[in-house]
């Protein structure tokens, strides 16, 4: 509806961003991915997301609208949600700190995600719709991570150690596991600037 209405109503100051997710790729086809990478998608989130991508850059070919897909790998904040497994694993490790729960459940702890901070994707979002021509690009660190990686990592902020304290329940697995999701951001930074601080 958005993109049918700049293209009835819009002009060439109009310009829209679609926000795409690194979950396109799904069963990944190479490693890392990048804006050439087939998309496999994996969930019904994913494959929803595969048409909004596809919409955008079929109208920004057929009408010379200013549309740009950004492929966001995940992108983390405080503001992050506690059903998400980073605030997850931190909300756990201090109420296991704190004695109010003794355990903390996970699924899969080898799946490998490429996080950064929301703060950092949506200067990269603004600078994908300063350029003169629209485009799709990957924005991510470029880095990834095992979800046992961010267990450790967390946990021994504390002085503790995370298996005295996760266990793995199959019922967390996803049914259809993205198992290494890495981007590589050549192109948003050659063509855009945008860096990251992130090893």
């Amino acid at each position: 509806r958005v993109l049918e209405a700049i293209r009835e109503y819009g002009n060439k100051n109009t310009k829209f961003y679609q926000a795409s997710t690194s979950e396109l790729y799904g069963m990944v086809q190479q490693v890392p991915q990048t804006e050439k990478t087939p998309f496999y998608p994996r969930s019904p989130y994913a494959i929803a997301k595969l048409y909004a991508y596809w919409i955008t850059v079929n109208y920004r070919e057929s009408y010379d609208i200013h549309a740009s897909n950004g492929i966001l790998f995940n992108h983390e904040s405080p503001r992050r949600g506690p059903e998400f497994v980073t605030r997850k694993i931190v909300l756990g490790m201090i109420r296991t700190h704190l004695g109010l729960q003794d355990i903390l459940e996970l699924g899969n702890l080898t799946a490998r995600r490429d996080w950064g901070h929301a703060k950092d994707y949506v200067e990269a979002m603004w600078m994908m719709l300063q350029t003169d021509k629209p485009d799709d690009y990957v924005c991510s660190t470029g880095v990834s991570h095992s979800v046992k990686d961010l267990c450790e990592y967390t946990f021994s902020s504390l002085g503790l150690d995370f298996r005295d304290y996760v266990i793995v329940d199959e019922k967390h697995f996803r049914p259809e596991e993205l198992e290494n999701l890495k981007g590589d951001s050549s192109k948003l930074i050659n063509t855009t600037g945008w860096s990251h601080d992130y090893t």
